[in-house]
């Protein structure tokens, strides 16, 4: 997990088609689904990445790029969202 980042300009959104559900299980207990979509992409440097991307219930595409090829997509995806939504609440709760 520690391979992979925000990726803060993916550019174009995927198409909705490419998205699948996932049922998953947070850290916390809760079960959620996840819309997840994978691809492979090259980076300006020529390095390959793999890229993962969550598509909210708004239309609203989130991606996580990185070099780790043999972990599986979902529980990636879990600890990667699942953390910016505790980062995103603290952040709301002090201010």
């Amino acid at each position: 997990m520690r391979n992979f980042y925000y990726h803060k300009y993916p550019g174009e959104n995927w198409p909705e088609e490419e998205f699948l559900p996932y049922a998953v299980t947070l850290s916390s207990g809760e079960q959620t689904q996840l819309n997840l979509a994978e691809r492979g992409h090259c980076l300006s440097n020529g390095l390959w990445v793999r890229e993962i991307r969550k598509l909210s219930q708004k239309g609203h595409q989130t991606s996580i790029i990185g070099t780790d090829y043999r972990s599986e997509m979902i529980p990636l995806a879990v600890a990667m969202f699942a953390r910016w939504s505790q980062e995103n609440f603290f952040k709301v709760s002090v201010n």
